[in-house]
């Protein structure tokens, strides 16, 4: 499995397994207040330092495991990146209209907030799953 590969799929990983805590907890919570009432900021902050902290120690593993592959990059691996990037720009585009328009109709903070954050994990989580099937597939 290249570098590339490896370090998609963790990256992934690590965004559907952090940002998942992360909104099941805050939905737990939403679901016992209204979302105003909802401490939200300092748990974002949170889930974004371990989020950092998980992609340099998975990073890290990764590139001592096999250090001649790390930094190494060909065509295919851009390629991959490339078509990737293009699937995340739709999601995240979408997920920013759908943010838009909640603040265009007075949405609490709160939602908008979330919404787009869930824009943007979805998006980089579309991403990783495409890049990582372009690999399966070998395209």
């Amino acid at each position: 499995m290249p570098f590339k590969e490896k370090s998609t799929l963790a990256m992934t990983t690590i965004l559907v397994l952090v940002f998942g805590g992360y909104f099941t907890i805050v939905m737990g919570r939403v679901s016992r207040s209204p979302g105003r009432d909802v401490a939200w900021v300092g748990l974002m902050v949170t889930v974004v330092v371990i989020l950092v902290v998980l992609a340099a120690a998975a990073h890290a593993v990764i590139a001592i495991s096999a250090p001649s592959q790390a930094g190494h990059e060909d065509e295919r691996d851009r390629s991959f990146e490339r078509r990737g990037a293009q699937v995340c720009g739709y999601v995240l585009a979408t997920g920013i209209v759908g943010g838009l328009t909640l603040a265009m109709v007075d949405a609490p903070t709160f939602w908008i907030a979330q919404a787009l954050l869930a824009a943007l994990v979805l998006g980089e989580v579309a991403k990783g799953a495409t890049v990582v099937a372009q690999y399966h597939r070998g395209a």
